[in-house]
């Protein structure tokens, strides 16, 4: 029941992603809250939402959820392009096609453009 007030901005391809995630990692027979991933558990913790400020580009939203990604993961890449269901390659060419660039030695995200 919590799955269904979720959002699901990335459709049912972030559903799969969840679900394939929850049953791979899931201790014992049943799916709990503990078996989602962290942004889920937040979610269903604190109702956590994210505000974006009307109107913006589809870009400029998608620049700031990923930069927020990133920042909540401290930059690592790999567990940003996972919350987001993204493949890594893919995710590689929206952060250099949106001018997000990560640090990787203090891990700081920027935005160059």
């Amino acid at each position: 029941m919590r799955l269904t007030h979720y959002d699901w901005p990335g459709n049912i391809r972030q559903l799969e992603c969840v679900m394939e995630r929850a049953v791979l990692f899931c201790k014992g027979e049943e799916l709990t809250v503990g078996s989602l991933p962290d942004e889920l558990q937040d979610f269903v913790m604190t109702g956590y939402r994210v505000f974006v400020p009307h109107p913006l580009p589809m870009e400029e939203i998608e620049r700031e959820v990923i930069m927020q990604t990133l920042e909540r993961t401290s930059g690592n890449v790999k567990r940003s392009a996972e919350i987001l269901c993204f493949p890594r390659p893919t995710f590689y060419r929206k952060l250099i096609k949106l001018g997000i660039k990560v640090e990787r030695n203090c891990a700081k995200v920027k935005h160059y453009r």
